[in-house]
């Protein structure tokens, strides 16, 4: 311990330099540090105070403004499509049946009804709709005359007879549905 204290005794310049170094090593961090605070405080009180008409308190207050009347439009505007999005499905839904009596099965069959008119002049159509009701349009064509007629077709077979022809259409249309 009395070593120590020599050395102390015999180096105290130097100590005193060295703390002097210190202490002036500290001030100087010191200053830079409290330079960079007052730098930020700056920045901050400018951003709270604002440039102008521009404050930060105002600006927060105009945007949570703006939000409630945003949140207000965008409720009108789901009640808008919830009301559109019912009416787009009760007219789907009339659409849809009105399309089931719409035609949506067709059969044709061209022929020749006599031996000795070529080109298949003659033919018969089928029309149904959904529930494979409709008619079949029969047109026979021959050199001194031609003849067309109608038969109704119920659930997919004739009321009355149907000639072999009509049959074929009549066929080719279930077949298409």
């Amino acid at each position: 311990m009395s070593s120590f204290i020599n050395f102390i005794q015999t180096a105290n310049v130097v100590l005193f330099f060295i703390l002097l170094v210190a202490i002036i090593f500290c001030f100087m961090i010191l200053s830079n540090t409290n330079r960079k605070l007052n730098r930020l405080r700056r920045r901050y009180d400018t951003l709270l105070r604002g440039r102008g008409e521009l404050d930060m308190e105002g600006l927060i207050a105009a945007h949570s403004t703006d939000l409630e009347n945003h949140d207000e439009i965008i409720m009108k505007l789901q009640e808008e499509m919830k009301e559109n999005s019912r009416l787009l499905n009760s007219k789907l839904n009339e659409i849809s049946g009105k399309s089931s009596d719409s035609i949506q099965k067709i059969g044709f069959h061209k022929y020749n009804a006599f031996e000795y008119v070529t080109n298949e002049m003659s033919f018969s159509l089928t029309l149904l709709d959904s529930r494979s009701d409709g008619i079949i349009i029969t047109s026979i064509f021959g050199r001194e005359s031609s003849s067309t007629y109608a038969k109704e077709i119920r659930k997919g077979k004739g009321v009355q007879e149907l000639s072999i022809e009509e049959e074929i259409a009549l066929g080719r249309a279930l077949q298409n549905g």
